[in-house]
């Protein structure tokens, strides 16, 4: 290989790694995604209730009233790889339909390789530069009694959209919006 060659990809290297440190710190900076989702569930009608911490902590499910739902609705933020796939049956009810939600993308099925194509995209965007959402490691259960169609309606790709966290970090804190946790070890 050329010198030059190598010389360009060296200072492209040093580029992006200072890139992602610049955007490192507005991942971190912002709102989590549990401030972004009560927001945006509460800015679509619907009430945050409670936090519920399964299984020694492995998975937090907050939980939603809605007006048209005979349950609450639950969302439950976790890894995008689907580790605690096995814990998901703590969350719903028999015949309780379940979304998967991340980023710009949502399915009523667990689909690892679509979930991993999602990820690898909007990493690259971010590496890149122009990515309007934040690409961490954590989508989006969402678990509904068959007769609620509340979540239906709901953009849930705000809650990984960097502007919209960072509207939440300079909007100060309603009433009832923080996420109080209330164990329950199923």
């Amino acid at each position: 290989m050329r010198a030059w060659k190598f010389h360009v990809l060296f200072a492209a290297g040093i580029l992006a790694t200072l890139g992602l440190k610049d955007r490192e710190a507005v991942l971190h900076s912002a709102v989590g995604i549990d401030t972004s989702v009560i927001q945006l569930l509460e800015s679509n009608g619907l009430t945050f209730r409670n936090t519920r911490v399964f299984s020694g902590g492995s998975l937090t499910a907050m939980s939603f009233d809605a007006p048209t739902c005979s349950r609450p609705l639950q969302v439950v933020p976790t890894r995008y790889t689907f580790e605690a796939r096995e814990l998901f049956r703590l969350i719903d009810t028999p015949g309780d339909l379940r979304l998967f939600a991340y980023i710009d993308w949502t399915s009523p099925v667990e689909d690892r390789l679509g979930m991993f194509l999602v990820h690898a995209k909007h990493q690259l965007l971010w590496i890149l530069g122009v990515a309007t959402s934040v690409p961490d490691q954590t989508m989006l259960l969402i678990s509904r009694p068959t007769d609620c169609h509340a979540a239906d309606s709901v953009e849930w790709p705000l809650v990984w959209n960097s502007a919209y966290r960072a509207a939440i970090a300079n909007t100060p804190p309603s009433v009832g919006t923080k996420p109080s946790a209330s164990s329950n070890s199923r």
